[in-house]
Order: C-alpha cells, then structure tokens, then sequence
C-alpha cells in the first residue's frame, strides 16, 4: 500500500464515515477530511482523526 493516498467522495457520501472506517484499517496511523480543512482551517481538530 502506498504511504498516502486520497480517496474522492461521490456527492452526498459521509465524509466521517469515512474517516472511521478508514483509520480502523490496518496501518493507517491517521486520516483527514480536506473538504472539512478547507471550509474551516482553524478548526484541525475536527477534521483529523488519530489512530491512538
């Protein structure tokens, strides 16, 4: 597996839905939601998820 990659969401998918089945794979260490980042860049927290 690649060490990053970026998944396209089709319209109307839950991004963090994504974002929880994504950082319960095996060796993902953390996941973002870009569209998230990009409507509020202040707020990182939400749209990051750790796999802590």
């Amino acid at each position: 597996m690649p060490e990053s990659f970026r998944l396209k969401l089709v319209p109307g998918a839950d991004p963090q839905a994504v974002l929880s089945a994504a950082i319960d794979l095996p060796g993902v260490s953390n996941a973002v939601d870009e569209g998230c980042l990009r409507d509020d860049p202040d707020d990182s927290r939400r749209c990051d998820v750790f796999d802590e």
